[in-house]
Parts: structure tokens; C-alpha cells; sequence
């Protein structure tokens, strides 16, 4: 099983800049946004009452070339074997 990491690191970019750029280098590393979560509007939909200026966004980043690979070898353990990545952005 492959070990959790965390990173952590601070940028001067505003949300929205970092989130471009980090969609524009995880090419560069053979991976694709799948997804960005405003996590803010994902509560809201939920009817969860969040503050005004709550600010966090989950990015899930996927090597697609890796993960078919995987899927089309063992499509049974999908659920523990897909090759993503979450981000969170705040």
C-alpha cells in the first residue's frame, strides 16, 4: 500500500491563480484536474449553514494513464487502488 504524504506550502497567488497553475504544472507531471470542489458551495448544497468567508477548495488531480491501468488490471479493489491525489486550497 502506498504511504499517505503531506505538503504543505505557502504561495503569494490568490486562490483562483493557484488553482490555474496547478492545473497547468500537473500536466507537465502527466496528471489532470479532475475536479475542484469550492467547498463552500459543496456544504451550502448540503444545507450546512457556512460563514460568509469561508474559503476552501479540494482539487483531486488523477494520473489518468496510471489509474486506467490499475482499473483495467483489478477493477474489484478500484475503490483502494485509484491513482489520485487531493488537494486542498486555502
Amino acid at each position: 500500500m502506498e504511504q499517505a504524504y503531506l505538503y504543505r506550502t505557502k504561495s503569494s497567488k490568490s486562490i483562483q491563480k493557484f488553482v490555474e497553475s496547478l492545473k497547468e504544472n500537473a500536466q507537465k507531471f502527466n496528471f489532470g484536474v479532475r475536479h475542484v470542489f469550492d467547498m463552500r458551495q459543496e456544504y451550502g448544497n448540503q444545507n450546512v449553514d457556512v460563514d460568509d468567508d469561508f474559503k476552501l477548495y479540494q482539487i483531486v488531480v488523477c494520473n489518468y494513464e496510471r489509474s486506467y491501468k490499475s482499473m483495467k488490471e483489478n477493477r474489484e479493489s478500484s475503490h483502494i487502488t485509484a491513482t489520485q491525489t487531493n488537494n486542498c486550497v486555502f
